[in-house]
């Protein structure tokens, strides 16, 4: 059985998954989708590539953003009644 046809078809598919991969989250970015929810899609599609499509190398660029971590603001301390 000669495989060497079959995977010269695969290194296309996989490279245009990719690229689609990344489009949609760059869909996702210039409609102004929060970073919650971009990072929810992501992990979502990880989930479907690792686990359903058992291919975590679709996804192995895909990285969720960083969400930096803000203090809530106070307009005052208050203290406690004596």
């Amino acid at each position: 059985m000669n495989l060497s046809k079959h995977n010269k078809n695969v290194s296309p598919l996989r490279r245009r998954m990719v690229e689609e991969l990344r489009n949609y989250q760059l869909y996702f970015v210039e409609h102004g989708t929060s970073p919650i929810s971009l990072n929810a899609a992501i992990n979502g599609l990880k989930f479907f590539c690792n686990v359903t499509l058992g291919r975590p190398e679709l996804m192995a660029k895909m990285q969720p953003l960083r969400i930096p971590r803000t203090l809530p603001t106070c307009s005052r301390a208050r203290r406690p009644p004596a």
